[in-house]
């Protein structure tokens, strides 16, 4: 399911632009790769500019974006970012393999593993909203059941994130 929820959001990124005019004219190059490699993106994600900036006559200098980009991944490479990296439901692609990837995989597994309890709380949630109308045709469970659930999972939520060494720096 998260796959197709990445697929999903990576078909409808690549429909949209990826730089306004402004960013294009403005050719902050190296900001923008390195603000790209803060984001965990490859430098493909530069072919996306070159073509969104085509469209308002501009070329962009790859060589600055390229030095912005490596300038970037190292300090994306940290256990804060692979924290919320994985808290934000998104697929590591090896992107830190030559910077400290081992301290950024051990934040990313901690905040994976609270996005996975919380899509299991929307779930429930999304089950307890349904649960009256079923019940009440005389089947499943009863709110109660949920709402417990849900408590539960919360719970083991916070557990999780009270545990966490990086929660309080990746917020």
């Amino acid at each position: 399911m998260k796959y197709i929820w990445m697929l999903a959001a990576a078909m409808l990124l690549s429909a949209c632009a990826s730089l306004s005019k402004e960013q294009c004219v403005g050719g902050e190059w190296q900001d923008i790769g390195y603000a790209d490699a803060m984001k965990g993106l490859t430098t493909d994600r530069y072919s996306q500019h070159r073509e969104a900036c085509f469209d308002y006559g501009v070329s962009p200098d790859f060589d600055a974006y390229s030095a912005g980009h490596k300038a970037g991944v190292p300090d994306f490479c940290t256990p804060e970012s692979g924290f919320k990296a994985g808290r934000g439901g998104y697929e590591y692609q090896g992107f830190c393999t030559d910077h400290n990837e081992a301290e950024f995989l051990k934040g990313y597994d901690e905040g994976e593993a609270v996005y996975r309890i919380e899509r299991q709380i929307s779930t429930a949630r999304q089950f307890l909203y349904s649960a009256d109308m079923d019940y009440t045709l005389g089947g499943g469970f009863g709110e109660a059941y949920y709402e417990f659930k849900i408590d539960r999972l919360e719970l083991q939520r916070d557990e999780m994130l009270a545990r966490s060494r990086y929660y309080r720096s990746a917020k």
